[in-house]
Order: structure tokens, then sequence, then C-alpha cells
């Protein structure tokens, strides 16, 4: 596999699975993961060494730790293609229907609670 940015495994995971649930703190906002809820995280550790790990429950776990973001990130890819199955694309049409019930719903719930 050539070089793997973070930003073009965000890519890779949101076209496979749906979403791409994974964090890093230099790249904030590119990933859809939350290091709170366990998802994979990739963090620089020096200038040349970049390392994979989880926090549950306030407590670092590493997993690995790779010479290169493009080897880190290809690790990242590997493990969450062998734990996660794919995720469901949904036509635009379909998109478009579940935008509508959400909104139904957050109107709905509005109302009830007199906002």
């Amino acid at each position: 596999m050539q070089d793997l940015t973070f930003e073009q495994l965000c890519g890779v995971l949101r076209e496979e699975f749906g979403s791409a649930r994974v964090s890093s703190p230099q790249h904030p906002r590119v990933g859809d993961g939350d290091p709170v809820t366990g998802d994979l995280i990739l963090r620089e550790d020096g200038p040349s060494m970049f390392v994979v790990g989880v926090q549950d429950r306030g407590q670092w776990s590493e997993l690995a730790r790779f010479p290169s973001e493009s080897e880190a990130c290809a690790f990242i890819l590997d493990q969450v293609r062998k734990n996660h199955r794919p995720g469901v694309h949904l036509t635009s049409a379909e998109k478009a229907e579940s935008e509508r019930i959400t909104r139904d719903f957050d109107e709905e719930l509005r109302r009830t609670l007199g906002l």
C-alpha cells in the first residue's frame, strides 16, 4: 500500500464503513472517533514516532508504535477491517428520508418540552 495519511485513512474508513471512528489530537475534527468511548487514537510521540492506542475510562492503552504516520494508519485500517463489519451505505433518497424523520422527531420533542 502506498503512503497513507490520517486524512486519507478517514476517507477510506468512511467509504468502507460509513464513518471514521478514529481520532488524532494532531488532526482535530478529521476523524469521527471519540477518544472517551475507546475508539482507536493516533498520536505523535516525538518527531518520528507515531503511537496507536485506545483510551478506556481514562486509561491509555498503547497498541503499537510506528516510525511513520503511514505505517500507523495502515495498522489502524487493518485493525478496523478485522474488527468491524462494513457499514450500510444509504441512497440519496434513504438519507433524505432519515434526515426528515430526525427533523420531525426533533420538532415534536421541542413542542413536547415547550421549547
